[in-house]
């Protein structure tokens, strides 16, 4: 899927570089930058530059990148990277090229729950809010932000806890059952056949 996701000024400098797989070279930016933005004109969105593909938007004063080695379906790339800069407009309003070197961990912070291994999972801003903190840092309402997060963990997985609430107890003991059995074939003249545990 999405092996590389590139945030680029209009000149060509990288502002971020999140890489998701190794199948891309490293300076996978600088091909880009040379044969896209250097361009007298930009034509396509999606440009082949030897055996990578390379999907851009513009928003702004910006270029949002995904490359990739594989055929991958370019509707659900352009869908993620727009679902992208929404979700960049709800944690700062100004997603431009100071709005992104302000908020570089954040946004690094973002495209790692956005993306796992190359594959757009959650691109919800509230779903996201309620993971993602900004800056790191829990606001005023944190009892109330910690009940999201537990219907954040039961929405992402589907895990229901085991436990009812406000069990407690003296200690903490755990109780196995050890069940073995023999297994002995013996023949008629008192020979053992086969034995096991």
């Amino acid at each position: 899927m999405i092996s590389t996701v590139l945030i680029l000024t209009l000149k060509g400098e990288v502002l971020i570089n999140r890489i998701f797989r190794d199948d891309v070279a490293r300076n996978c930016a600088d091909a880009f930058r040379t044969q896209v933005i250097n361009a007298k004109e930009i034509r396509s969105p999606i440009n082949v530059i030897g055996e990578n593909s390379y999907l851009h938007i513009r928003h702004n004063n910006c270029f949002l990148v995904a490359v990739t080695s594989s055929n991958v379906n370019a509707s659900l790339v352009f869908e993620f990277l727009y679902r992208t800069v929404d979700v960049l407009k709800s944690y700062f309003q100004h997603v431009d090229e100071d709005g992104i070197r302000n908020n570089i961990f954040l946004i690094y912070e973002l495209m790692d729950e956005l993306v796992d291994f190359g594959y757009p999972q959650v691109t919800s801003p509230e779903i996201l809010k309620m993971s993602v903190m900004q800056q790191g840092t829990l606001s005023e309402d944190a009892l109330q932000r910690q009940a999201e997060q537990a219907q954040f963990t039961i929405q992402a997985t589907g895990a229901v806890s085991h436990r009812r609430e406000g069990i407690k107890y003296r200690k903490n003991e755990v109780f196995l059952d050890v069940i073995e059995s023999v297994n002995l074939l013996v023949s008629a003249k008192g020979t053992v056949l086969r034995s096991d545990v």
